[in-house]
C-alpha cells in the first residue's frame, strides 16, 4: 500500500468513526461518509467494501493503539513488576475512558464488533493484553518479585479479573464515575500482586 492510499484509508476512517460517535453504526450510510471524504461512494469502495469493514479496521486501530501505550508503559526499566501491573491496570482503564465515556452512540460499533467478530476482542485485543501482561510477570520472575510458574496462565487470569476496568459496555453505562473505577482498578491491582508475589 502507497503512502497515498494509506493516508486515504486513514482519512476515511477518521471520518466514520465522526460520523459514528454522532449519528452511531447503524443509521451511518457508506454514501454519508463517502461525502464526508469529499469522494464518490464508488471510490470509497475502493478502499473498503463495506461499512462492517470500516468499523472493523477502526476497531483494529484503536487495538493498536492501545497495544502501543501498553507496550510503551511496560517496557520502562524504572518501575518494579508490581507497579506495572498497577499502571498496565490503570492505562487499560484510562484508554478505554478517553475512547467511550460519553459516547452511547458508539454502543453499536462495540456490539456489532462483539457480535461479528469476535476474532478482534479474542485473538486480537485479549491475546495482546495477555501477552503484554505475561512480559511483566516474567520479569518480576527473574527478578525474583514473582514466583510463577504457568507464566501464561497467570498473565490470562489478570486479564480476565480486570475485564471491568477495560470492558466497554461497562465505562459506556455511565454506572460508576471514572474516579470510582480507578480505586477499584488500583485495589484489584495490589491483590493481584500480592496473588503472584514470591513467598
Amino acid at each position: 500500500m502507497s503512502t497515498e492510499e494509506a493516508d486515504i484509508r486513514a482519512r476515511i476512517l477518521e471520518a466514520a468513526e465522526a460520523r459514528f460517535r454522532v449519528y452511531g453504526f447503524n443509521k451511518t450510510t457508506m454514501a454519508e461518509v463517502a461525502s464526508d471524504c469529499r469522494m464518490s461512494a464508488a471510490n470509497l469502495y475502493r478502499y473498503f467494501d463495506s461499512k462492517q469493514a470500516i468499523g472493523a479496521a477502526i476497531a483494529e486501530r484503536c487495538i493498536g493503539e492501545q497495544a502501543s501505550r501498553l507496550r510503551q508503559l511496560i517496557r520502562d526499566n524504572g518501575p518494579t513488576a508490581g507497579e506495572k501491573i498497577e499502571r498496565f491496570v490503570i492505562e487499560v482503564l484510562h484508554y478505554t475512558y478517553e475512547q467511550l465515556a460519553g459516547q452511547p452512540k458508539m454502543a453499536e460499533l462495540v456490539e456489532h464488533i462483539c457480535a461479528e467478530r469476535k476474532d478482534l476482542v479474542r485473538e486480537g485485543k485479549l491475546h495482546q493484553m495477555v501477552s503484554l501482561v505475561a512480559e511483566i510477570i516474567a520479569e518480576g520472575n527473574r527478578s525474583g518479585e514473582f514466583a510463577v510458574d504457568d507464566v501464561i496462565g497467570a498473565a490470562h487470569g489478570v486479564v480476565m479479573a480486570t475485564v471491568p476496568f477495560h470492558s466497554p459496555f461497562i465505562i459506556m453505562s455511565g454506572v460508576f464515575e471514572k474516579a470510582e473505577l480507578e480505586v477499584s482498578a488500583r485495589q484489584v491491582a495490589g491483590l493481584l500482586v500480592q496473588g503472584l508475589a514470591a513467598r
